[in-house]
């Protein structure tokens, strides 16, 4: 059976800056049906074929509380690392200019 719940709004919490050497959800794992490409670990567990990069989500009202597949579909403005950065450095010298 399948079950559809209503889109519910979340919020990112955390973004890992590292690829994770071992799957933290099993049911993500291929060799569980899900969708990433995954080999068996000696400890049962299992590790990606490719660089995954974990992120984290909070989750706001009207969310399921049971572990539920799904998909996230993220809104936000694409910004470069250099255009961040000199944005960063602009605050920072108004800020210590006294404006």
């Amino acid at each position: 059976d399948s079950y559809f719940y209503a889109p519910a709004t979340v919020r990112v919490a955390d973004v890992g800056y590292a690829a994770s050497p071992k799957l933290d959800i099993a049911t993500l794992s291929s060799l569980d049906g899900g969708p990433i490409a995954a080999r068996p670990m000696p400890d049962h567990g299992a590790a990606p074929d490719y660089a995954v990069f974990p992120i984290r989500f909070s989750a706001e009202v009207g969310a399921p509380r049971t572990v539920t597949r799904g998909a996230v579909r993220i809104a936000g403005a694409r910004e470069s690392v250099i255009g961040g950065m000199l944005r960063q450095v602009a605050r920072v010298l108004v800020r210590e200019s006294g404006f």
